[in-house]
């Protein structure tokens, strides 16, 4: 699997077949009350359900804090996880662009869609190791020239990608009312 992937595309997805809610359990001891499928479009969206999770309702009631959770840790699947150690990422940084509530066929959808920052692994612990390195030179001059290119070279290796997520927020929509 991890022949297939790119090593500085960070729009690679979770194949439809591994069960969100079970992958977030096992990786992260998280029991969303989900189900459905990764949220990457309208069509495959995460399904918030209280029926299948038996979260308390006013727990249940607070599905924006679990679509933020979800994100992040679809992301870290995406970008640690399902690469393998040769192929992830590092320094990933979350930032949102837009919310939206969304209407489709009687359904109601939240719609976030996230800036995502991150560096291939390899270079971000190299170039770590060297900042490090860098803060022990006695040498002012020396070492604000050098933290400079450090940080040239962060800027440089750093890819980012807006990243978009789906949520049927039907069921606990209604629950609000």
């Amino acid at each position: 699997m991890n022949d297939e992937i790119d090593p500085y595309n960070l729009n690679w997805r979770i194949p439809a077949e591994n069960e969100p809610r079970k992958i977030l359990f096992t990786d992260f001891q998280v029991d969303y009350p989900i189900m459905g499928g990764w949220g990457y479009t309208k069509e495959s969206p995460v399904i918030f359900s209280n029926d299948e999770a038996g979260i308390p309702d006013f727990l249940y009631r607070n599905f924006v804090s679990f679509e933020y959770s979800f994100a992040q840790q679809r992301t870290f699947e995406e970008l640690i996880i399902f690469r393998g150690p040769e192929n992830s990422f590092a320094g990933i940084q979350f930032s949102l662009n837009s919310q939206s509530l969304q209407h489709h066929n009687g359904r109601k959808f939240d719609y976030l869609n996230f800036k995502v920052t991150a560096m291939p692994s390899a270079i971000f612990n190299s170039l770590r190791s060297e900042y490090e390195d860098i803060l022990k030179i006695q040498n002012e001059i020396e070492k604000n020239s050098k933290l400079e290119e450090n940080l040239a070279a962060k800027h440089f290796f750093t890819v980012s990608v807006d990243k978009e997520f789906w949520f049927d927020i039907t069921d606990p929509f209604s629950k609000l009312v």
